[in-house]
């Protein structure tokens, strides 16, 4: 705000207080506002264009996340990055053909790019059209991971590479725990220091007579979290 004081064309600081309000939950129509007023100071600004679809990707405004992603790749046509978040919308719309021709794409122009081709492995549909579709994608996917474990694409920083944890195998009515087993050694065969272990942890630590327990989730504030599992969180002491 200050930095918008001293110049009211910097076209970062309507951004970077557009994104203020997402992350603080505030007004929704001042960030609409600020992000339409840094996009018309830089409408060719690729990265820009790139964050600012990631937080509508948030809010689930898929629509206008593809939009923002189509005129990113336009002025920027070498980011995988915004290719991946383009086929995660897809996705998320359930558009699953265009989500992975749009992967398909990206896996031939980046063979390297490890979340390409894991992103592009287990991908699922929003809506599955039958019990055989639901086998039918739930097999694909499980071949596929096993390429990977054979094929060990090296995944470096998977916190900021766009690989996307998988969502919709949760909803296919089927036990999901081999699935589950075989992303873990997709996970541990792509990204081995995710096998690292600190050298305290490796000790056994002394007997107490009462059981610690800590938990972390980004979600402790979704209302489903709350509704389901609140209680139980809260009673466990």
């Amino acid at each position: 705000h200050k930095a918008l004081q001293h110049d009211t064309r910097m076209a970062r600081a309507y951004f970077g207080r557009g994104v203020s309000y997402f992350e603080l939950g505030g007004n929704a129509q001042n960030m609409q506002a600020d992000f339409e007023k840094a996009m018309q100071l830089e409408p060719g600004n690729a990265a820009t264009l790139h964050k600012i679809a990631s937080v509508y990707m948030k809010l689930k405004r898929y629509d206008e996340a593809v939009t923002l992603l189509a005129r990113s790749l336009a002025a920027r046509p070498d980011s995988p990055e915004a290719g991946i978040l383009l086929a995660q919308s897809y996705q998320n719309m359930g558009l699953t053909d265009k989500a992975l021709a749009q992967y398909d794409a990206l896996a031939a122009r980046y063979p390297d790019n490890a979340a390409i081709h894991i992103n592009r492995a287990y991908l699922l549909p929003v809506i599955y059209q039958s019990d055989e579709d639901i086998d039918a994608w739930l097999s694909r996917a499980m071949n596929n991971m096993d390429k990977l474990i054979t094929e060990k694409p090296l995944l470096q920083n998977p916190e900021e590479s766009g690989v996307e944890l998988p969502f919709y195998h949760a909803y296919a009515g089927r036990d999901i725990t081999a699935f589950m087993q075989k992303l873990a050694q997709v996970f541990i065969a792509c990204c081995p220091a995710l096998r690292y272990t600190a050298p305290h942890c490796a000790q056994k630590p002394a007997a107490k007579t009462r059981i610690r327990l800590g938990m972390v989730s980004e979600s402790f504030d979704s209302i489903l979290l709350t509704q389901f599992f609140g209680n139980l969180i809260a009673g466990l002491a």
